[in-house]
């Protein structure tokens, strides 16, 4: 047995001893109870709810199915430490202290976990970590079990949870994050199946990532569904929130990085108390907003140094509207990127505002090698090889239901000047604050 698997069933067994219902004070509560499981490198379409129509998350489209789609959530950013941090503290990475790649959140950042813990509620956290010790206190569990998907260890929590306190528990996979398993011969996926997006060159090695990247949404979907299932198993199901999303978006050409959509959007699912099953709201939200409706929804009084502003009302009415603007920023994620950006209905806005190393991230392997020959022996579209353009216009401008990828930057267009104005003018204030 692995030393890293003894420490993490020592962890669970004193934590069923602290916790179980001998030791447990007071009554059972009606309190709601909170399940976030958040995915790693998970593009906002990719999931047959959002329209795939190649990958196969029947757990994830039947979460859907019981309570709300969100259209147009987006994060404040496009890398994993930065976007969890920004996420649990409920602050624009350039306030939560933690804006770049490994850049652990200080100390003295308070995480939803505290307030909840300060209102009866046990908390853990289980699966991917990737944001600093120093925080660790904050959950009353914290913990990455050893598996490949980071997921392995989300039922035995469920299951070893105090019986009589409400919870809540931050269930962080590693799925779809490279590397990736080699795909089997009888799997779900094949190279033939594989969506080549314009962006991206249609090749041997593209083919075979992307297979292999689908494989591993659809072994988060199957713990997503143990998830469900234990619930209902516990009679919990009824009483507790499950909210499913991505940090960043798929560690493709134009997408993890950077701001345009493919990099910001999140696949935002919330089940729950409440909620009209199949519910969709198109309603601006941002992944800011997700931890002060969560203490919302748990009866605490709003934190007023959180960023994000709650969106309980669209849980039940989700015709209504929410913000009329979002924001995101982009650091270091390992090489430097200065961009900020603000998206509404219609339009993304994007600010290049000092050095930007590289426009695309290429950690996909082999794909990213296949790609850069390709480019060597110009073999490549004019979008194709956006990779590897040497800088970055100081602004960008797209129409976001004209030009969904954002291909054409219309920055320089005359008759677009009062709208980049308009949003550049907006960007500039949320930045200050």
């Amino acid at each position: 047995m692995s030393m890293q698997k003894t420490v993490w069933q020592l962890c669970l067994l004193a934590a069923s001893i602290l916790f179980s219902p001998a030791f447990a004070a007071g009554p059972a509560t009606s309190k709601p109870n909170f399940v976030v499981i958040i995915a790693d490198d998970l593009g906002a379409n990719d999931l047959g709810v959002f329209g795939h129509p190649v990958v196969k998350t029947p757990n994830i489209d039947q979460l859907a199915r019981t309570g709300i789609q969100f259209n147009n959530a987006f994060l404040t950013t496009s890398s994993c430490t930065a976007s969890r941090a920004s996420i649990l503290t409920g602050l624009y990475p350039h306030s939560s202290g933690a804006p770049n790649l490994h850049q652990p959140i200080p100390a003295d950042r308070k995480l939803v976990s505290s307030y909840l813990r300060e209102a009866g509620y046990y908390t853990a956290a289980i699966g991917k970590w990737h944001i600093g010790e120093q925080v660790k206190s904050q959950f009353d569990l914290a913990v990455d079990p050893p598996g490949e998907s980071g997921a392995e260890g989300w039922i035995a929590a469920l299951a070893e949870r105090p019986g009589e306190k409400p919870f809540f528990f931050w269930f962080a996979s590693r799925d779809p994050h490279v590397p990736y398993s080699d795909l089997a011969a009888d799997g779900p996926y094949q190279p033939a199946d594989a969506v080549i997006l314009p962006i991206y060159f249609d090749g041997p090695a593209a083919r075979q990532n992307i297979a292999q990247y689908y494989t591993e949404i659809s072994r988060l979907d199957g713990y997503v569904g143990k998830v469900v299932s234990e619930l209902k198993r516990q009679g919990l199901l009824d009483n507790t929130y499950i909210i499913f999303l991505s940090d960043n978006g798929a560690p493709m050409p134009r997408a993890k990085t950077t701001l345009y959509d493919a990099g910001i959007k999140t696949p935002l699912i919330i089940s729950g108390p409440h909620i009209a099953a199949g519910s969709k709201s198109d309603a601006l939200v941002s992944a800011l907003d997700l931890m002060p409706t969560v203490l919302d929804l748990a009866g605490i009084s709003t934190v007023q140094t959180m960023q994000g502003l709650p969106f309980s009302t669209l849980l039940t009415n989700p015709q209504n509207t929410h913000r009329d603007m979002v924001f995101a920023e982009q650091h270091d994620h390992g090489f430097p990127v200065n961009k900020q950006a603000a998206r509404n209905n219609d339009y993304l806005y994007i600010h290049n505002i000092g050095e930007n190393k590289t426009n695309c991230i290429l950690e996909v392997q082999p794909m990213g090698k296949e790609l850069q020959q390709a480019f060597v022996e110009k073999r490549l579209t004019k979008d194709q090889a956006f990779c590897f353009v040497k800088s970055a216009p100081p602004e960008e401008l797209y129409d976001v239901k004209q030009d969904p990828l954002q291909l054409r930057n219309l920055a320089a267009d005359p008759a677009k000047d009062s709208i980049r104005l308009m949003m550049r003018k907006r960007l500039d204030e949320q930045m200050v604050h």
